[in-house]
């Protein structure tokens, strides 16, 4: 029988072999240029993505607390604060009692904790909004740093780079990447 053309080596004579491979050289590239290549550095995160709670829907931020219980047949009613932009941050506490208009993306006013969706609400008239959904804390909210939180990995050497790994470096705001 003919020596076949398979032919099993050790894991110490492939690491061997391997540790002979030429090393292929680091650069640094703009970040649109990097799709496709492997992250040269470990990146830790700058900053709290997202920077704020923010709204995850359309709706009124409320106090869970105040939307206890809230359905149907037995809705709470809020009186409205104001209108959160998203491209602000709230200048206005929201009290006991009040709920504030938010669309999705916008920064939780302070005494918030949680958003109930537009499609449950109706307003009444004259500020006042009725509430036919109860909502838990952190309901229809993305937290401040839940998708990488300041001072953490957030990506790792040997990372083949994707559009997603891209996006993120780009909400950290890099510019430029070391990549293989």
């Amino acid at each position: 029988m003919k020596q076949g053309f398979f032919k099993v080596i050790s894991r110490k004579e492939f690491l061997t072999l391997l540790a002979d491979l030429p090393r292929v050289g680091m650069e640094t590239i703009e970040l649109n240029a990097c799709r496709g290549r492997v992250l040269a550095l470990d990146l830790i995160s700058g900053e709290d993505l997202p920077l704020a709670d923010r709204s995850s829907m359309d709706g009124y931020a409320v106090r869970a607390a105040d939307v206890f219980g809230a359905g149907e047949l037995s809705p709470a009613y809020l009186e409205c604060r104001g209108d959160v932009a998203v491209s602000e941050y709230p200048q206005f506490k929201v009290e006991s009692g009040h709920c504030a208009r938010i669309p999705t993306g916008g920064c939780l006013p302070l005494g918030t904790d949680s958003v109930v969706m537009v499609e449950y609400t109706q307003e009444l008239g004259s500020g006042t909004v009725e509430i036919r959904k109860s909502a838990a804390p952190g309901e229809n909210v993305m937290l401040k740093g839940e998708d990488i939180a300041k001072g953490r990995l957030a990506l790792s050497v040997g990372t083949y780079l994707r559009t997603q790994e891209i996006g993120l470096m780009a909400a950290l705001g890099q510019k430029e990447l070391v990549v293989y």
